[in-house]
């Protein structure tokens, strides 16, 4: 095999005149079994349009990837030779050791989304999405917390190409954040409810133990009699954020395993509230936590 030439490439769409170019989209989050989805150009004004964008510049050493996006070149209908599209910028082809760079991808870029296959950005821009949603999140938590939490949490946790996979918390600085806390929110009644919104501060998901930042408010609460959090949470309204850091809190493995008892001390019309905002989140796994690990344990008189 040889190193990527537009020799080659050249002499593909000379001996094989090109009659028609599928292109296939592997989604890998879908069964193998599924089909494809194929995207077709046969006519040969977008034809020609597409051998122009297919113009090598140099080749890529390095990993080989699994594509998600394949190009087959028909000659006669007859398919003639395959290609991988990888990483917006590089072609793949079995002839060649090492992938080709593609001298202007945007312009293929540009011919694919004119034709409507649009799937490989699709998913980028959910990525991204999320990746913004992670940072607004991350965010709000810093205007949110205590000044003693910022003051304790390494920078990096707050570094953009940190903020989806932020290192864990050592035991060592928990215990150290956990005494500032309770040293700067003195009043009992108020810690609580700051901790309540911190730990569901944006109405998010209810993993275990993650993100790792969230085990303080978590532990603070953890540390707090129940008499305190009953306090805390029944002499105001619970704001959304409030009511999805209780039923968070309340669903947590490390709650149930020490202070499950607790759990029946708690109002019913608290669980109530806290019942009607997991079901108008629509978010089957807080629905599914609440539900299983804590209403269907309780029994009211």
């Amino acid at each position: 095999m040889d190193l990527p030439s537009q020799r080659d490439l050249n002499a593909l769409f000379s001996n094989s005149p090109v009659s028609e170019v599928r292109i296939r989209y592997f989604d890998f989050h879908q069964s193998r079994n599924e089909p494809s989805e194929v995207f077709q150009i046969d006519d040969k004004e977008t034809i020609d349009q597409f051998i122009s964008c297919i113009k090598i510049s140099g080749h890529s050493p390095g990993l080989r990837s699994i594509p998600d996006t394949y190009i087959d070149i028909f000659s006669n209908e007859v398919k003639v030779e395959e290609f991988a599209f990888l990483f917006k910028q590089s072609l793949r082809w079995n002839k060649w050791r090492e992938d080709g760079i593609i001298a202007s991808p945007d312009s293929l870029i540009q011919l694919f989304r004119d034709i409507g296959f649009t799937k490989p950005w699709e998913r980028e821009l959910a990525t991204q999405k999320r990746l913004n949603d992670k940072i607004e999140e991350i965010d709000r938590w810093k205007r949110t917390a205590p000044k003693s939490f910022l003051r304790h949490i390494p920078g990096l946790y707050f570094e953009p190409v940190h903020r989806i996979t932020p290192d864990p918390i050592s035991e060592e600085l928990l215990v150290l954040m956990i005494k500032e806390v309770r040293k700067e929110m003195w009043v009992p009644k108020k810690r609580v409810r700051k901790m309540i919104e911190l730990f569901g501060l944006g109405g998010r998901r209810w993993v275990d133990n993650w993100p790792p930042y969230d085990m303080v408010p978590l532990f603070v609460l953890l540390n707090e009699p129940i008499q305190t959090i009953l306090k805390g949470i029944s002499r105001k309204p619970l704001s959304p954020d409030q009511l999805n850091g209780l039923g968070r809190f309340l669903s947590h493995w490390t709650f149930l395993e020490h202070r499950k008892s607790d759990l029946q001390l708690i109002p019913q019309k608290i669980y109530e509230q806290i019942h009607t905002y997991v079901l108008d989140d629509k978010d089957e796994g807080k629905i599914s936590f609440f539900e299983n690990r804590v209403l269907n344990k309780l029994t009211f008189t």
